[in-house]
C-alpha cells in the first residue's frame, strides 16, 4: 500500500497501472525476493534483509558483498560497541560478522569472493 501511494504521488494514473502490473501479487512474493540473514559477534546478533536478485549476475553479488562489508564495518564500529558497552576489535568483529552473512546466504559467488578477500 505504501508503495502505491508513492506511485500515486510520483507518476500518472496511466504509470500506476502500469507498476502494479509488475509488482509482486502477495506479500509473500515480495518476501521470496529477499532472506534475512543473521550472523553473530562478540555475542550480539546482527540481522539483514538481503534482496536474493543481486545474486543473479556476478556484478551484483560484488555489489552485494561490498555491502554487507559496509555493514559489517558499521555495525562493529557503532551499534555493537553501544550494546556491549566497551571496544571491539573492528577487524575481529567484521571478520565473524562477515563469515556469519556469507554462510548464512549460503551461494557460490559469494562465497568465493569472500574467500579471495
Amino acid at each position: 500500500m505504501t508503495i502505491q501511494k508513492t506511485l500515486t504521488r510520483g507518476f500518472g494514473a496511466a504509470t500506476l497501472i502500469t507498476a502494479m502490473a509488475v509488482l509482486p501479487l502477495s506479500a509473500s512474493a515480495a518476501e521470496a525476493m529477499t532472506t534475512k540473514v543473521t550472523a553473530e559477534a562478540y555475542g550480539e546478533e546482527v540481522t539483514l534483509t538481503i534482496p536474493m536478485d543481486m545474486l543473479a549476475t556476478e556484478e551484483g553479488a560484488n555489489r552485494l558483498y561490498t555491502a554487507l562489508d559496509t555493514k559489517a564495518e558499521k555495525s562493529c564500529k557503532t551499534t555493537i560497541p553501544k550494546r556491549l558497552g566497551q571496544r571491539v576489535s573492528v577487524r575481529r568483529c567484521k571478520a565473524e560478522l562477515m563469515d556469519g552473512f556469507v554462510e548464512g546466504i549460503d551461494h557460490e559467488t559469494l562465497t568465493s569472493l569472500h574467500e579471495k578477500a
